[in-house]
């Protein structure tokens, strides 16, 4: 279900709220292509997203020192600094993305295992989960993803996670 989006707004329908949910945008440069951008999962979904959606129309702040890397080791081609990551990381998005959408992945709880196998799956651009990588590491998400989305607890089930890949297909 989309939360909010260029015409949709039901993000009252999820005060106090706890579940997972994903960010997806097109480049700027990209006429159709929507792409995962992250994942996030909360407790209450409505503040977070407000919250974020109000980063999205702050003004790219430029004085940053450590180099973001994503949780696949790949360098995002901004800097941030420590404590004031989402201030850095949705301006930065706003200048290289449009037509943002949040979208509730799951509202059953606000799991850790089906956040990352989703943004796994999804090979979701900026997320991050736990501790950040200090260095980029080359070919990380080829190399671990069939094991790390193989591992994951298996009660998630992959039909939940087809169904929003054939979801996410129908934006491009």
């Amino acid at each position: 279900m989309i939360i909010y989006g260029e015409s949709v707004n039901k993000l009252d329908q999820f005060d106090k709220s706890k579940g997972v949910w994903a960010l997806f945008g097109k480049r700027k440069d990209d006429k159709g292509r929507y792409i995962c951008l992250n994942v996030g999962k909360s407790a209450d979904i409505k503040t977070e997203i407000t919250y974020d959606i109000k980063q999205l129309n702050l003004r790219l702040k430029r004085d940053g020192e450590k180099e973001y890397i994503n949780q696949f080791g790949e360098s995002c081609d901004f800097k941030y600094n420590s404590g004031n990551t989402q201030e850095y990381l949705y301006p930065f998005l706003s200048e290289q993305y449009k037509d943002f959408v949040f979208v509730l992945i799951n509202n059953q709880s606000n799991d850790q295992i089906f956040e990352r196998k989703f943004a796994w799956t999804t090979h979701s651009c900026y997320w991050r989960n736990g501790r950040p990588f200090s260095e980029t590491k080359k070919n990380y998400y080829e190399k671990h993803v069939k094991k790390i989305i193989g591992d994951i607890s298996p009660e998630i089930n992959d039909k939940d996670i087809k169904e929003w890949i054939k979801f996410i297909k129908c934006f491009r």
